[in-house]
């Protein structure tokens, strides 16, 4: 009897089993089925991604910056318009009437393929001020900078549709049968031209002059200005008197603004187009910053021992620079201040800004045997603005929809 009921027990466990095999089964396929669909959607959402890249790229290229309004484009957003060349080195495009479209290969083994559209706005000049398409790239200069004009190209939204599609056919068209499209995202974000409009060609520019006090510091600007100022006599200004002997002073209408410099981009901003941005002054970065780099500091009080770089530096509060050993310490490009400047060197130390220094508070240069210098460089203002103030992303990338057939 006992055998007899052990077999019993076993049969109706086996049973059990095998009845909940069409469960399991249905689950591992749908398991597998989920999984496949997440992955094609992760890749039409990078094919989208990729779209945006290339358009931004696209505007980082042109010769003309930023890219705006000519007499030839009959429409604000006409500035747009990626061309198709046969030599595939010259082309931005494979189809200039659509814009900026690129397809790519994904599976070869399973006919997978990528193709992303950034569409364009059609030429119809009945449109001069609202666009066609509001998917398609857009200037929104006139939304964003207060004075500025559709057209002027300051800032530009930018949206982009991936497709994830089988290409059992190359004769019709992706989106045609037999050809089936099989994940599809798009994405948009906005981008802004770093304008870079020093107030003036000086090596220094203050607000008021008598605020500059100077030891053992040297201001250069051959040809140019040392210091503009918008207030006080630079007669009475605690200046060395070798500086004041060598430096040529010139008017200011005012110390600009953040957002005047910067070509429209205020402290709300300059953290999304920055490509260092710190807060807290534990974020700083120990290796110092990248070079030929925008870095946004916004702190009450900034102090950075051994400072050096390229680029263009930029200090929501006050800043001061020291450094902690014997040494030349040297900055290439633009640094803008919105409060007060001191730069302390001990015994051995050299520092020198190569291009231009702009403070909206005190400045404070303490050389010691070693002078402290700011030598005014419109070739490295240039080169900043060649390197750095071209189209940026303004605000992080973000999805508008996304589609899977299932």
């Amino acid at each position: 009897m006992r055998n007899h009921g052990s077999a019993l027990i076993l049969i109706v466990i086996m049973l059990a089993l095998l009845s909940l095999y069409p469960v399991v089964s249905q689950l591992a396929k749908m398991g597998s089925k989920n999984a496949a669909m997440q992955e094609k959607s992760l890749e039409a959402d990078n094919v989208a991604k990729s779209g945006l890249m290339d358009a931004i790229s696209w505007f980082q290229r042109q010769g003309v910056q930023p890219v705006r309004q000519l007499p030839f484009y009959v429409y604000p957003d006409g500035a747009f318009h990626p061309r198709f060349n046969a030599d595939p080195a010259l082309s931005s495009t494979t189809d200039e009437s659509i814009g900026l479209v690129n397809v790519y290969d994904i599976d070869d083994s399973k006919g997978l393929k990528a193709r992303y559209e950034v569409r364009r706005q059609p030429d119809n000049v009945t449109f001069a001020t609202n666009p066609v398409n509001p998917s398609a790239v857009h200037d929104i200069t006139h939304l964003r900078v207060p004075g500025g004009a559709a057209g002027d190209g300051l800032v530009w939204t930018l949206e982009s549709t991936g497709y994830v599609y089988r290409e059992k056919n190359p004769a019709v068209p992706f989106n045609t049968a037999p050809n089936e499209i099989v994940g599809k995202s798009i994405v948009n974000t906005e981008i802004w031209a770093l304008q870079v409009d020093p107030p003036a060609r000086a090596a220094l520019s203050v607000d008021n002059i008598e605020d500059v006090d100077i030891v053992n510091g040297f201001i250069r600007a051959p040809l140019n200005n040392g210091i503009s100022h918008f207030q006080g006599d630079p007669v009475i200004a605690a200046l060395d008197a070798s500086v004041a002997a060598q430096t040529l002073y010139s008017p200011l209408a005012a110390v600009p603004a953040m957002s005047q410099v910067f070509g429209g981009i205020d402290a709300s901003l300059m953290k999304h187009v920055a490509d260092v941005y710190v807060r807290d002054l534990v974020e700083l970065p120990s290796a110092g910053f990248p070079l030929m780099s925008l870095a946004y500091i916004q702190n009450p009080n900034v102090t950075i021992s051994g400072f050096k770089g390229s680029g263009i530096l930029v200090v929501d509060g006050n800043l001061t620079l020291t450094f902690g050993w014997p040494g030349i310490f040297k900055y290439n490009g633009l640094i803008y201040v919105d409060g007060d400047l001191t730069i302390q060197a001990d015994l051995n130390e050299k520092f020198s800004v190569t291009g231009g220094v702009i403070a909206t508070g005190r400045v404070n240069l303490q050389g010691n045997n070693l002078p402290i210098e700011i030598i005014y460089d419109e070739n490295m203002i240039n080169s900043v603005k060649s390197q750095i103030a071209r189209y940026r992303q303004s605000k992080p990338t973000y999805f508008v929809s996304s589609a899977l057939k299932k």
